[in-house]
């Protein structure tokens, strides 16, 4: 004699487990397009890094000018070593330091503004590359936090998805 079971329950159960598995699809999906904004958006700093300069040796001949451009420069590059290093690390798939990156930023963050009041102090007018290179840094940032929150997010669900 064959065991009757109830439908509906097995129709739900196989919905519950396919609306799971398409949830966690989409959370890697996000994960995926995270990393390659990272990335992306690592190597747009090395750009800006060089753009900052060759602009600083080309375009101008006071030397405090030279130093605001080439401060800039080195936050750029700075923040997109970071992106670049994160997203190696994942690649490689060891522990990412995010909170330590994410202040790391923050402090090169601060610098760049304060370079941005001592150039104020002594009166140069060409100001924007500190403030341009710190909202690179913001964003990156930005990238970086919500690519912690869904590493979080997918870690969850994985787990979920294991314990069910």
């Amino acid at each position: 004699m064959s065991k009757i079971t109830n439908k509906n329950e097995v129709t739900y159960q196989e919905a519950l487990t396919l609306a799971r598995e398409k949830y966690l699809f989409q959370i890697h999906e996000t994960w995926l397009h995270i990393q390659q904004l990272v990335r992306g958006f690592s190597y747009v700093g090395l750009l800006i890094t060089t753009l900052f300069g060759l602009a600083a040796y080309i375009l101008f001949s006071a030397s405090m000018t030279r130093f605001i451009f080439m401060s800039a420069a080195m936050g750029s590059l700075v923040t997109a070593s970071v992106g670049i290093n994160i997203a190696t690390r994942l690649t490689e798939r060891k522990s990412v330091p995010y909170v330590g990156a994410l202040l790391f930023l923050a402090v090169v963050i601060a610098s760049l503004l304060a370079g941005f009041i001592k150039g104020k102090e002594f009166g140069v007018t060409n100001l924007w590359p500190p403030l341009a290179s710190s909202l690179y840094s913001s964003i990156m940032i930005g990238i970086l936090w919500r690519l912690r929150a869904t590493a979080l997010e997918f870690k969850k669900i994985e787990a979920l998805l294991r314990s069910a």
